[in-house]
């Protein structure tokens, strides 16, 4: 094969690419594919939740709020999620910020951490710019 045919070949090759790892985010949003679960009590739930969060500290102020919400407030999923977060006490410290692997969707994602010392469950919670929420996590053995 000539030079030019090569160089297509790579180019369409690399634009497949692309388009497919920026596909599944359109798709499934700033996380990307969900996770599949690593054993039988695992699991992952996402929902949008109507806020702009900027920083560590508006993202502490979310989790705050929720100490008084009712399912009625925000509807069984979301409230679901946020029962186990609203006895946490957290810190700016205990929250992580990270930038999505996407060339596209540039959102940071806001993340904590908690471990439940009445239940074994490992939990985390993770809120886009935008407000889309995942939420990941195992319970039991």
């Amino acid at each position: 094969m000539n030079t030019k045919k090569i160089l297509i070949i790579i180019g369409v090759v690399i634009i497949s690419l692309f388009v497919l790892n920026e596909l599944r985010f359109v798709v499934w949003g700033a996380y990307g594919v969900p996770k599949q679960p690593s054993r039988p009590n695992c699991g992952e739930t996402r929902y949008k939740y109507n806020v702009e969060i900027n920083s560590k500290q508006e993202f502490l102020n979310l989790i705050e709020s929720w100490k008084n919400v009712t399912s009625s407030q925000v509807g069984q999923e979301a409230f679901y999620v946020i029962q186990w977060f609203k006895h946490g006490q957290y810190n700016l410290n205990d929250v992580s910020i990270r930038e999505p692997i996407s060339l596209l969707f540039r959102e940071k994602i806001y993340s904590v951490s908690i471990k439940d010392i009445n239940e074994p469950c490992d939990i985390d919670l993770e809120i886009s710019e935008s407000g889309l929420v995942a939420v990941r996590g195992c319970c039991g053995i």
